[in-house]
């Protein structure tokens, strides 16, 4: 196609946009995370078989509802504080990377340090 058509139809020739980068804020954003994530679908996995086995031993629904929906009403609420501090207006004026970073800082400790004492605990 001759370049003066080409340029008529689909308008004039631009490069295409350069790809992101990978800055050091999404790397950390990532490092944060990846083990906060790891952690939580380990115990949602944890709380679930002991419900499993629960049932499959003989406990009523009533027992292992004791057990399941205080731990969803907490992933609920930690979920839910969350994302409202990722409304919250300081943290709205930071570039995404940067509020991830902040997010998986505050995220972090609680589901890894549940899981590594529920590790050191039961081995």
């Amino acid at each position: 196609m001759r370049p003066e058509i080409h340029a008529r139809l689909y308008g004039p020739w631009r490069a295409s946009a350069p790809k992101p980068e990978r800055s050091a804020l999404t790397l950390t954003a990532w490092a944060l995370w990846l083990p906060t994530l790891v952690a939580v679908a380990g115990l949602t996995l944890l709380a679930a078989v002991v419900a499993i086995w629960g049932l499959a031993d003989g406990m009523t629904s009533a027992d292992v509802a004791s057990f399941v929906v205080p731990y969803l009403a907490f992933l609920s609420l930690g979920t839910a504080f969350l994302a409202l501090l990722a409304f919250a207006s300081p943290l709205r004026r930071l570039t995404l990377p940067a509020r991830m970073v902040a997010l998986g800082a505050l995220a972090l400790p609680v589901p890894v340090g549940v899981a590594l004492w529920l590790a050191a605990q039961f081995g």
